[in-house]
């Protein structure tokens, strides 16, 4: 369960960082 849950915390601050740069080359 932890093991899943740290899984799908990495993915959810890849997903977010990604985005995040995408909007900022955006906005550039």
């Amino acid at each position: 369960m932890k093991k899943s849950l740290s899984l799908f915390a990495i993915f959810i601050l890849t997903f977010f960082g990604f985005g995040y740069s995408i909007y900022y080359f955006n906005g550039v």
